[in-house]
């Protein structure tokens, strides 16, 4: 008799330890929070959803945006393909603006 309690108890014992591991089936990750943010998170971005980061801080570094003067403008330093990500995902983007060039 105590055999077969044990052997009942250490089965639900492993399958509460498994339920709580897997978690609920079809867990969404949680809604963006503007009070947490992440540094330059575009480059996992499924990571930053997953913690629910609200907003991304992008350095844009204006030497390279603007490098030999205010006519010459270089788009390719930040990709968009960064702010779509974040847009897509709900989240503001803090843009730093820094290392001002040589021509300013």
């Amino acid at each position: 008799m105590h055999r077969h309690l044990r052997r009942l108890g250490g089965l639900l014992l492993l399958a509460f330890g498994l339920l709580v591991a897997v978690g609920p089936a079809g867990a969404q990750p949680p809604a963006p929070d503007p009070r947490f943010g992440a540094i330059e998170n575009f480059w996992v971005p499924e990571a930053s959803r997953e913690l629910g980061v609200g907003f991304e801080r992008i350095l844009f570094y204006w030497r390279e945006i603007q490098p030999t003067g205010p006519d010459d403008w270089n788009t390719l330093h930040v990709l968009e393909e960064w702010l779509v990500e974040a847009d897509a995902q709900g989240q503001n983007v803090v843009g730093l603006l820094k290392n001002t060039p040589a021509w300013a």
